[in-house]
């Protein structure tokens, strides 16, 4: 199974110009990242990506995604300031094998949410958002049952079969940390 993760590198201090220093990825990109990877401990063979749209000083982030255990990571070149729609598309040619594409629900600079459904759209792939639990044991036999925040309070239980576009809450999971090794190891590979 080969499994996406999509990042975006912004301001954590919610600054709209983004300085290198006070930039990363949001905690719910790293959930996705922690998602991806605990089906891949559930799953042998299972190839993890990340792909992040922004500009070279977001290798920074990239390289931290290879030490916590990625399998690969590829960099976009472009704004990260651009529209949903044109971010998805940009993506999306990337993602032709994808079997699961998993997302931070939103993004902490413009917090639209919007780049999980139009990459579904883009891909013609199931899409379950705003997602606040993921049922390992579920990733063993596929579809994957997944918990949905709903209005009110409410919950939604789904299976979802790939392909299909997820996105999680930044409480689904805390990314694990990096050994020393593996982050030194990742200095110069992007």
């Amino acid at each position: 199974m080969k499994i996406t993760v999509c990042w975006k590198w912004v301001s954590l201090d919610r600054d709209h110009d983004v300085d290198e220093r006070w930039a990363g990825v949001s905690a719910a990109d790293e959930a996705a990242l922690e998602v991806a990877l605990s089906i891949r401990d559930t799953l042998a063979g299972c190839d993890v990506r990340v792909i992040c749209l922004g500009p070279r000083e977001a290798d920074d982030v990239l390289r931290s995604a290879l030490a916590v255990g990625a399998t690969s990571v590829t960099r976009i070149d472009a704004s990260p300031e651009l529209d949903g729609r044109i971010v998805a598309g940009a993506i999306a040619d990337h993602l032709h094998d994808a079997d699961l594409v998993l997302c931070g629900d939103y993004s902490i600079d413009r917090g639209t949410g919007s780049v999980p459904a139009f990459l579904a759209a883009e891909l013609g792939a199931a899409q379950a958002l705003g997602l606040v639990a993921v049922d390992m044991d579920t990733a063993t036999t596929m579809p994957l049952r997944v918990v949905r925040r709903l209005d009110g309070g409410r919950r939604e239980v789904l299976d979802v079969a790939p392909p299909a576009v997820l996105s999680v809450e930044g409480s689904v999971a805390r990314l694990r940390r990096a050994s020393l090794a593996a982050s030194l190891s990742s200095r110069g590979t992007v």
